[in-house]
């Protein structure tokens, strides 16, 4: 968040009042609004129904400005008057909400297996969840048809009235063009334009994102790390992934290779991995290697970590390995960049009681103390933290401002 901002002329030094000066100065007053309407709305998202006097005084704004904005706001649907509440011996006070019924934000995560979908309101409540399966080895035309099938769902629940879209990507992005450039988990996608190809089954505008950063924005947006700066979302499931979060913002260097944990070697004579490496945190923990030596281990046939019904001493021994391991690589991030705190998102903390412990092994023996006494580890309580991350792009719009603002 940033602190108040006044809506005052804004003066530019050395420009006088020349053409050029007053271009700048409507410029910058045109952003100065932008950063207030943002601010304006975030504080109604959290604190509704709320009065205006209240919302000027929490953001430090002149009541006259506030009222300013407000009226715009209520002009164009995005707010609402919300009753009226007595505030000591003058005349009841106006309150404002957000305007649910105004047109909300689809999300939607592909995944190697699945394609995940969440419809919000303008809120970031959740209204409707869908998915549709994809088969092994799925093929760009089945990809992009069950993108499809889960949008044209949420789509008709919200009558066709929605303000953006966003999608989520296992793989490594280019953030400017687009172009999907490297995924492991989906190599039907590399080299793809994602904005092109999506745009022929989804509608614009179209926000893209990689997976792990995703579930990081969901946590941010919605999740444990609300009101947390800098924090670091572990994506554990067919792939493995990090979102790091830094300044309450994605982390993403040039070329958007950052929070690749999934390749961090942790057993030099460990399985071969499909980046080509061995050894690597994905081959060793994946969804697909713990299914493997647990159907193995248990004589089953279960196609998802979700269906393991219990934890039995024969698959006991698997899971705490896989904690531990899991653990080993969190002590690498702990004593890089020491985060607050970092969040674990997959089915594998189904088994926390089991997991967690192990991962606290691993995190001990591999972690500096004094680092490790500085990081807070918990556990996701999100669902379809991808798709709902997604979706937080598509909303930031509405409550961002990039680099000014930020939830």
């Amino acid at each position: 968040m940033v602190g108040p901002v006044s809506e005052a002329v804004v003066v530019v030094p050395g420009i006088g009042r020349s053409v050029r000066g007053q271009a700048q100065a409507m410029a910058n007053q045109g952003l100065v609004k932008r950063i207030n309407r943002a601010r304006v709305l975030d504080a109604i998202r959290h604190q509704q129904p709320v009065s205006r006097s209240a919302l000027a005084d929490h953001l430090g704004l002149d009541r006259k400005s506030l009222t300013n904005l407000a009226q715009e706001l209520l002009s164009e649907g995005l707010v609402c008057e919300a009753g009226r509440r007595q505030s000591g011996r003058g005349r009841p006070q106006t309150l404002l909400a957000l305007d649910l019924s105004s047109p909300g934000v689809v999300g939607l995560a592909i995944d190697a297996d699945r394609i995940s979908g969440v419809l919000l309101d303008i809120g970031g409540g959740c209204r409707l969840t869908r998915r549709a399966a994809l088969g092994a080895q799925a093929g760009i035309a089945e990809i992009l048809a069950g993108v499809g099938e889960v949008y044209a769902a949420l789509a008709a629940a919200a009558a066709g009235r929605l303000r953006g879209v966003g999608v989520a990507v296992p793989g490594i992005v280019d953030m400017g063009t687009g172009v999907l450039q490297r995924s492991v988990n989906l190599p039907a996608l590399e080299g793809l334009d994602l904005r092109v190809a999506l745009g022929r089954v989804l509608p614009g505008p179209l926000e893209i994102e990689e997976s792990s950063r995703a579930k990081a924005l969901a946590e941010k947006w919605f999740g444990l790390a609300q009101g947390v700066p800098n924090f670091v979302c572990i994506d554990l499931g067919i792939g493995i992934g990090a979102g790091l979060v830094q300044d309450r913002r994605p982390y993403m260097p040039a070329g958007g290779y950052a929070g690749e944990i999934g390749h961090v070697m942790v057993d030099p004579q460990g399985p071969l991995c499909r980046c080509g490496h061995r050894g690597c945190l994905e081959a060793c923990i994946s969804e697909r290697r713990l299914l493997e030596r647990i159907n193995a281990a248990e004589g089953a046939a279960w196609a998802g970590l979700d269906e393991v019904s219990e934890v039995t001493p024969r698959s006991r021994p698997i899971l705490e390995e896989a904690g531990y391991r899991l653990g080993l690589a969190l002590a690498y991030l702990t004593n890089i960049i020491c985060p607050p705190m970092i969040i674990l998102n997959g089915s594998l903390l189904r088994f926390a009681d089991v997991v967690m412990p192990a991962i606290e092994r691993g995190l001990e023996e591999g972690a500096l103390a004094d680092c490790r006494a500085r990081v807070r580890l918990v556990v996701s309580t999100l669902a379809e933290a991808g798709a709902m991350g997604a979706a937080a792009r598509a909303l930031a719009d509405v409550y961002e401002v990039d680099g000014l603002v930020q939830v």
